[in-house]
């Protein structure tokens, strides 16, 4: 299990502290993302909320893209019952190991957002 955790820097990332609350979300008991919940990305939206884009999964290799939602950027709570990205929207087979990792987000000029993310079968 490897839960995204989060330092704080007040130095312009000179030096950084853990935060006290890390780990920011843990895989959750019975849920998609039960075995595994890491490699977050963490972008800020123009209402002042932050959108977290994690890999999560029940089984590690067996990965999907989960989204969690706060409004303070340090707690975190996920957004629906599911992932927002599956293999299979990809055409990616669902037997056997699916790899699907490191999100990164990024806001394009004309106000769109562009999801980027390892995929591997």
């Amino acid at each position: 299990m490897f839960p995204p955790c989060f330092k704080i820097s007040k130095d312009e990332g000179n030096t950084w502290q853990r935060s006290p609350e890390a780990p920011v979300l843990q895989p959750l008991e019975n849920s998609w993302d039960s075995g595994i919940a890491t490699t977050p990305h963490v972008i800020k939206m123009d209402d002042g909320s932050f959108r977290m884009y994690y890999r999560g999964g029940s089984e590690i290799y067996n990965d999907a893209i989960g989204l969690a939602i706060s409004e303070d950027g340090i707690h975190f709570e996920r957004h629906g019952d599911g992932p927002i990205l599956k293999p299979e929207d990809f055409h990616m087979p669902r037997s056997g190991s699916v790899l699907m990792g490191l999100p990164f987000v990024i806001r394009l000029l004309d106000s769109r957002y562009l999801l980027v993310f390892e995929g591997s079968y």
